[in-house]
């Protein structure tokens, strides 16, 4: 009797984690389009913040939502993916604005020159600032 009562509550928690890691597995990620920012700076502020000091700026920026503003200085289209990257003033250095794929943008209205916004997560500096599924803010 007791076994049966074990085999019972060991079913109903495999069924609750089953249907947990299924949920997980298909958990979409928040559009960068409605979601709140936590900080707003500009891309050269920006850079010139993680170029002078990195680990500050990393506690600071990375895995927040960021908007931030700059000028295009070039746009990078490979593998499928668009990468706006922003001017900083430094010649080895820019902002790379990563276009969400799942946002519908598009990256031929991109030219160098224009002033423009982001929303995105802040995910790094590789001599380059990284925001990650970036959506254009109009």
């Amino acid at each position: 009797m007791k076994a049966k009562k074990v085999l019972i509550v060991l079913a109903i928690l495999g069924i609750a984690g089953a249907v947990y890691v299924a949920y997980e597995w298909n958990r979409k990620n928040p559009s960068m389009a409605t979601a709140k920012e936590d900080l707003s700076i500009d891309a050269k502020a920006l850079y010139e913040e993680f170029a002078l000091n990195e680990s500050a700026a990393s506690i600071k920026y990375i895995d927040k939502v960021i908007l931030v503003r700059g000028v295009v200085s070039s746009v990078d289209k490979s593998n499928g993916q668009v990468a706006i990257m922003l001017d900083t003033g430094d010649p080895l250095g820019a902002v790379m604005c990563q276009l969400d794929p799942e946002i519908s943008q598009n990256s031929e209205e991109f030219k160098e020159g224009d002033q423009v916004k982001f929303k995105g997560t802040c995910s790094g500096f590789m001599t380059d600032v990284q925001i990650s599924r970036c959506a254009v803010v109009r």
